[in-house]
């Protein structure tokens, strides 16, 4: 049996430019080269608008470089559709962001449990596979809590979870710790420790040294340019290559949908209920609105119809001297059957 090819990367990006414009063009990365090994640490940092966030929107594939080229996995991004590039994104990547994005009117379980929705999985094992990551992050004990009774740590755990229930081997986080305490920070850095001990790839932008200075390796940005500040340190072992990635397309079963418009309609019952009672009314207006149109059309026909029916009779008046036979022409029959709308004249 053929042995699975491996590449010796999760991310390389070759002389990644992105521009933005051409009068005058934004050069948000200019000629950025970097390579990720499985099982990396990385802080990306540099000052707002040197580019960390548009380097980050490539690497997770939600924009795609001016030119030079960007490998996940050993697969050339370039190559790939719209819904090839949203099926390696929800497959392969977790994203944390400072923001925790979490449905305030659904429980932590149905958050993470979400993740796997546009991934065309089976729903067979999905709430036991949502578990074992909250377990994993260690929020095992608040899976029937709704976001707004958890602390901003808490949530940004749930993130993480959510992020991770995928089993992506890469995790991409953009400024994680932006909303949390100096304690919550620490806890939170203590559990990327962890995952990165278990073989966790992380690509981390911050602004926070503390946070810089737990990874691995750190690249420094600005001006679109990338600097390496520090390497990984050498341990003496050889990392495993990464599998060629396998690309397939993002979606969501018929089943989860209708599953999600069921949940959506009953997480919010006095929403669902004005709705429900808007679309009413404006029937209920619609159907009164033909109702009277068709009406006054009848009406109106019918008057039409008796006009047709109606019988005019046309004399002259007399004068002082009788009745002038000049007053109606000797032709007036002829002439009134020209008109529209009369069938029968005569004298």
């Amino acid at each position: 049996m053929d042995e699975q090819r491996t590449v010796p990367y999760v991310l390389e990006l070759n002389k990644v430019c992105r521009q933005y414009g051409t009068s005058p063009a934004v050069h948000a990365l200019v000629d950025v080269d970097l390579q990720v090994a499985p099982g990396e640490w990385l802080a990306i940092t540099g000052p707002s608008g040197a580019g960390k966030s548009t380097l980050l929107h490539i690497l997770g594939c939600l924009d795609h470089p001016t030119s030079g080229t960007y490998l996940i996995e050993g697969v050339d991004t370039a190559k790939l559709s719209d819904q090839e590039r949203a099926g390696l994104r929800s497959r392969r990547i977790g994203f944390v962001f400072q923001s925790f994005h979490l449905l305030p009117h659904r429980t932590v379980l149905e958050n993470v449990m979400l993740a796997e929705v546009y991934r065309r999985q089976s729903h067979r094992g999905r709430r036991e596979r949502a578990l074992a990551a909250l377990e994993r992050v260690g929020l095992g004990h608040r899976v029937d809590f709704l976001p707004t009774k958890l602390s901003g740590g808490e949530k940004q755990r749930v993130a993480i979870a959510r992020a991770l229930v995928g089993s992506p081997t890469l995790l991409l986080c953009d400024e994680p710790t932006g909303n949390l305490d100096s304690k919550a920070t620490a806890d939170l850095l203590d559990l990327f420790a962890r995952l990165n001990d278990q073989g966790l790839t992380l690509v981390i932008v911050t602004h926070d040294e503390n946070v810089a200075n737990r990874a691995g390796r750190r690249v420094h940005i600005i001006d679109g340019r990338l600097t390496i500040l520090s390497e990984q340190a050498k341990t003496g072992e050889t990392r495993p290559g990464v599998p060629v990635g396998v690309v397939s397309r993002s979606g969501i079963t018929l089943r989860d949908l209708f599953n999600e418009i069921i949940a959506g309609m009953f997480a919010r019952p006095g929403r669902m209920i004005l709705t429900i009672l808007g679309i009413v009314i404006g029937l209920t207006a619609l159907v009164a609105t033909v109702g009277l149109s068709r009406t006054a059309n009848n009406r109106i026909i019918s008057q039409f119809d008796e006009l047709v029916a109606t019988e005019i009779t046309v004399t002259a008046r007399p004068g002082a001297g009788g009745v002038d036979p000049t007053t109606i022409p000797w032709d007036a029959a002829e002439r009134l059957m020209r008109l529209n709308g009369v069938v029968a004249a005569g004298t």
